[in-house]
């Protein structure tokens, strides 16, 4: 463990490095090859977008915790998790190919790094690719697949983006995956509506409390997302109705 935390350090030391050298490059030429180097680093450290999200997000907190309680201030750690944002920002070049999942589509937004006009941008560019009128949001591009956990984290990210009236319609498709016990299956293929896998998680039932929570505020938590992202809903209802 010991080892582990090691080398997470070393690589966000380095990260921070690279954002220092970025901002005090005497040329544009420099300039880019530092943030070349950026993602290079990016790239083979957290592979996919999930991670880096996350780090972003929940890591700067986190990070800050065990600074106060270790008494030792970390403004690397901060320049690191600022570059790992621009990283998210700048593309896809940044991270392994995942363009046939849906959650490398929305999690930018989830994650708070996409808002406003980019976070809307970002979700318009994709929404006839993973949105299925009527069934939810699929798991992958590429396979006649919606799934409870993706359309509810979906719901999230429109939450966040003051889009209520789509986030809410999606709630609304996604009860075709509740079962009679009030559980929700994983997902369905379509156009048939088979079950698929065939099993009721406690993670997909978990993303519509938390979906439901968000849309409803029906608990203390309910704006979690939207606490965690700096700020609530900052378009406008009526955008919800420009898809």
């Amino acid at each position: 463990m010991g080892q582990k935390n090691s080398n997470i350090d070393r690589r966000f030391a380095q990260m921070g490095a690279l954002y220092r050298l970025a901002s005090v490059g005497g040329s544009n030429g420099h300039e880019e090859r530092v943030l070349n180097e950026a993602l290079r680093v990016t790239r083979e450290v957290l592979g996919c977008i999930k991670p880096a999200i996350f780090l972003v997000e929940d890591g700067r907190d986190e990070m800050r915790r065990v600074a106060d309680i270790a008494g030792d201030e970390r403004p690397d750690w901060e320049l690191s998790l600022d570059l790992l944002a621009g990283a998210v920002r700048a593309g896809p070049q940044a991270f392994a190919d995942r363009d046939r999942f849906s959650m490398d589509w929305y999690y930018p937004v989830l994650g708070g790094v996409l808002l406003g006009e980019a976070g809307l941008a970002r979700i318009e560019e994709r929404w006839s690719t993973f949105v299925v009128e009527d069934l939810g949001a699929r798991c992958v591009a590429d396979r006649p697949w919606v799934t409870t956990a993706e359309t509810c984290e979906l719901v999230l990210s429109l939450d966040l983006l003051g889009l209520g009236g789509r986030a809410n319609r999606l709630l609304e498709w996604i009860q075709h995956l509740r079962a009679d016990d009030g559980s929700y299956w994983t997902g369905a293929t379509f156009p048939d509506g088979t079950r698929w896998p065939v099993e009721q998680t406690t993670w997909s039932a978990a993303a519509v409390i938390l979906a439901y929570d968000a849309l409803c505020g029906t608990s203390d938590t309910g704006g979690f997302f939207r606490t965690a992202a700096g700020g609530a809903r900052p378009l406008s209802e009526p955008v919800a109705d420009s898809f």
